[in-house]
């Protein structure tokens, strides 16, 4: 039998899959963002997703080394995945449901907080 990937696509409703769980990844993100002062931008498209850190959110300064650590710590927490620099590159399987999704998110944010907290940036 011959492998028909864009019909399996549309059969098991992919795409919205995709879009929905995007949608709910990005959602989660820019709360992220308004809690957390070194992120300084959230960007994604469908389930291709990131996340800025910057050391001050005027100047938008990037923040290398904080974006090392983020990775390190989330790593240690048992999530892989793409730093670039200071970016941290978000990409969840087309199948991820939303609940992994969103344990994933929260090892980000967890990480996130902790390198703050090292850095000084917690009140």
């Amino acid at each position: 039998m011959e492998a028909r990937p864009l019909e399996t696509l549309e059969e098991e409703g992919l795409l919205e899959h995709a879009q929905e769980l995007g949608d709910f990844c990005l959602t989660r993100m820019k709360k992220m963002k308004e809690a957390h002062p070194i992120i300084g931008d959230v960007r994604g498209k469908g389930l291709l997703l990131g996340i800025e850190l910057v050391k001050d959110p005027d100047t938008k300064e990037p923040f290398v080394d904080g974006g090392n650590k983020v990775y390190q710590r989330a790593f240690q927490k048992g999530l892989a995945w793409v730093l670039a620099k200071h970016t941290l590159r978000f990409a969840p399987a087309l199948v991820m449901q939303q609940d992994v999704a969103a344990k994933g998110l929260d090892i980000i944010e967890e990480a996130i907080a902790e390198v703050e907290d090292e850095y000084g940036y917690s009140e």
